[in-house]
């Protein structure tokens, strides 16, 4: 199976929308977020620095191996239940700080373990 039909697969329920702005039919992700974005908010992503969102494009990229893992381990829905266990808004704008805290750093490292 290509990464276009993994990719395919993966872009169901809530990661048929963008994580941020929940516009339809995103076309970018942050792999280490696990999280697919629409293209405005993945330059907003960009901005914060890999450490924090490394950013890919869904039709420029070539996604593969380990970062396909880290999506089927993420996805949309699963980040936006972490943000709401630790009471970090959902809501928020992504200009604020939801992705520079430690509870969203730990996100990041539980996804980071579960496909090493």
């Amino acid at each position: 199976m290509d990464f276009e039909d993994e990719i395919r697969k993966l872009q169901t329920d809530l990661n048929k929308f963008c994580c941020e702005c929940h516009a339809p039919d995103p076309d970018w992700v942050s792999v280490n977020n696990g999280v697919f974005l629409c293209i405005q908010c993945a330059g907003t992503h960009r901005a914060y620095g890999v450490n924090i969102s490394f950013v890919r494009s869904l039709t420029l990229d070539l996604i593969e191996g380990i970062q396909i893992r880290t999506l089927k381990s993420g996805g949309n829905r699963k980040f936006l239940e972490f943000v709401q266990l630790y009471k970090l808004n959902k809501y928020q704008q992504i200009k604020e700080i939801k992705y520079i805290t430690r509870a969203a750093q730990l996100y990041r490292d539980l996804l980071k373990e579960a496909v090493e």
